[in-house]
């Protein structure tokens, strides 16, 4: 996944999965990225890009399968699928 804005850009990784959700000012993006390792399997992790700041974070917090539904305030509303708990 590309992340494009403001005429620059930033590769996050082939992971990136969505949907994305934009906060409320439409300068911060928040969507899930998949992960793999040997011991933990697949899982995903929580980003949030920010390009006012052009910064890309990305959170400890492991998810199975993350669902985001909103973003405003800086609080991100979501979750995380029951179906596929380990």
């Amino acid at each position: 996944m590309t992340l494009l804005y403001a005429g620059k850009g930033a590769i996050i990784g082939d992971w990136a999965g969505g949907p994305p959700v934009w906060d409320t000012t439409g300068i911060k993006l928040a969507f899930p990225l998949w992960e793999t390792t040997l011991i933990k399997g697949r899982f995903q992790r929580l980003v949030v890009a920010d390009t006012e700041a052009e910064t890309i974070t990305v959170f400890a917090e492991k998810f199975n399968v993350l669902q985001l539904a909103k973003f405003e305030n800086n609080l991100i509303y979501g979750q995380d699928s029951p179906l596929y708990k380990k």
